[in-house]
């Protein structure tokens, strides 16, 4: 499967200036350098540094998938309102799976620290790669802390995840960017 988007999901507290925002700026930037949208939640932290990577190369993509009301960061330049359906609102049950929906249309994820959010969105992409997608998504964690490595084994060990869902997943503890990429890009 040629990639065409990648879906990043991670917590909104990391600080613009902060190592691992610095990652995902950079990483979001290679990725638009060769031709890859960038897909968030839209928010701040995780979902800010990638689109913020993105928008500053020469068309480059960033779509954010926001919900609640709550609006884009300012470096979104294809936003996407999940709080409404034809017109009519929507409740926030429904704009939250109308948004991880979308979210999950990414072709591959990236994946770094985040909160009990980002752990039902891993829990989500883990269940259509083991019963869903035919081929199955890509998921690139960016662990340096290790908390990704300890919480997906305590979840194989415990029968949340299937071995399954773990094939097309890779931990990278430290920030080689192209290394990332091209596992990402590889068939």
């Amino acid at each position: 499967m040629q990639i065409k988007s990648v879906g990043f999901f991670g917590g909104t507290n990391l600080q613009d200036g902060s190592v691992g925002y610095l990652i995902l700026e950079d990483l979001g930037k290679q990725l638009a350098l060769i031709g890859i949208e960038v897909i968030t939640g839209a928010l701040s932290g995780a979902m800010e540094a990638p689109a913020k990577g993105a928008t500053s190369v020469e068309n480059g993509k960033a779509r954010g998938y926001t919900f609640l009301g709550l609006g884009c960061n300012k470096y979104i330049n294809e936003p996407v309102d999940c709080s409404t359906f034809c017109g009519e609102a929507l409740v926030m049950e429904l704009q939250y799976g109308v948004r991880l929906g979308y979210l999950l249309s990414s072709d591959a994820f990236v994946v770094t620290e985040g909160n009990a959010g980002t752990l039902v969105e891993v829990m989500a992409i883990m269940n259509f790669n083991s019963r869903g997608w035919k081929p199955q998504k890509k998921v690139a964690f960016i662990d340096p802390s290790g908390n990704w490595t300890k919480t997906l084994n305590m979840l194989k060990e415990n029968g949340f995840i299937s071995e399954s869902a773990l094939l097309p997943v890779k931990i990278f503890e430290s920030s080689k960017i192209q290394e990332i990429i091209n596992w990402i890009c590889e068939k």
